[in-house]
């Protein structure tokens, strides 16, 4: 699997810290401190629908390929404008990929993943292209008067566009986790305010379950975790992506963090970071790089991609 392009979509609307903290009644300094989050973005009139077909465009645009030859729409989300039809038939109609067969896919964030891995499995069908969007818009479900949740999410959308087009890139590990029994710990409706979070619950599961998947993934790719160039991970927290840092025995560096602009951004955050991380050179061409998301469900995962 040869990832050919990368894009992403952000809303210009911008709330930061000091707006929030005040409407909270929350001390100055007080999110970006527990959070590492400096501001987010959030949507005016944009839909998630709306975002995920701005990085569709965005990729067939840059990589030259018109929508018809597309195989295959995977979009990750737990935020879908509708539930019928989903985000990924509506990008199919509009970007008038005729030929590909859509649909959305909810695993919380860790949805990003889990649609690169299915897309690696399809590729080896036979089919030849495809797309991988992660698109939310989480403003809609948080309760603005919740300090637990307000302060910690953003909307967006990322995505890839994915061929069989190489022999040596692609995913070369990967470890897909879930945990049915700890799913009480994350919960949303579909309606404003509904979604809710034991947040210390989240932080034990995310700092004991994602090192696991990612040492799975690396040892199933035969390297070592310090073979890997960048690990790329959901942008959740400063203090969780730190403490995985630790356990791992990794320099901060190799760890890339965009959460201070952008906020927890759901099954969008790891494709808008490594979209950034292209874009800067920052990660390039024969990069070894793992992506790793956990989340609602709860779930873990983890895979190793050769850029």
């Amino acid at each position: 699997m040869k990832i050919e392009a990368t894009a992403f979509y952000v809303p210009e609307k911008v709330i930061n810290n000091e707006t929030l903290e005040a409407s909270l009644q929350l001390t100055p300094g007080w999110i970006a401190t527990r959070t590492g989050i400096q501001e987010r973005r959030v949507v005016r009139e944009e839909t998630a629908t709306e975002m995920a077909i701005n990085v569709a465009e965005t990729l067939l645009k840059q990589s030259g390929i018109d929508a018809s030859t597309l195989d295959f729409i995977i979009v990750a989300t737990m935020t879908p404008d509708t539930l019928t039809p989903g985000i990924a038939q509506t990008v199919q109609g509009q970007i008038h990929a005729r030929q590909a067969f859509a649909w959305d896919l909810n695993a919380s964030y860790a949805g990003f993943v889990f649609g690169l891995s299915m897309a690696n499995a399809l590729l080896k069908t036979g089919r030849k292209r495809g797309l991988i969007i992660g698109a939310e818009v989480m403003s809609r479900l948080v309760n603005w008067e919740d300090a637990n949740t307000a302060i910690l999410f953003g909307d967006g959308a990322a995505g890839v566009l994915v061929s069989d087009r190489s022999d040596t890139q692609g995913i070369i590990g990967e470890s897909l986790r879930t945990f049915g029994e700890e799913g009480a710990v994350l919960r949303t409706g579909l309606t404003a305010g509904s979604l809710a979070m034991n947040g210390q619950a989240v932080y034990r599961f995310a700092t004991r379950q994602v090192p696991v998947v990612i040492k799975e993934a690396v040892t199933q790719a035969q390297l070592n975790v310090s073979d890997i160039d960048a690990f790329i991970l959901h942008q959740a927290n400063e203090r969780i992506i730190k403490s995985i840092a630790k356990q791992l025995k990794l320099p901060l560096e190799k760890l890339p963090m965009n959460i201070a602009k952008y906020g927890n951004t759901g099954s969008a955050d790891i494709g808008i970071l490594l979209s950034e991380l292209v874009a800067s050179g920052q990660v390039q061409a024969g990069d070894k790089v793992v992506l790793a998301g956990f989340g609602g469900g709860m779930s873990a995962a983890a895979i190793v991609v050769q850029l």
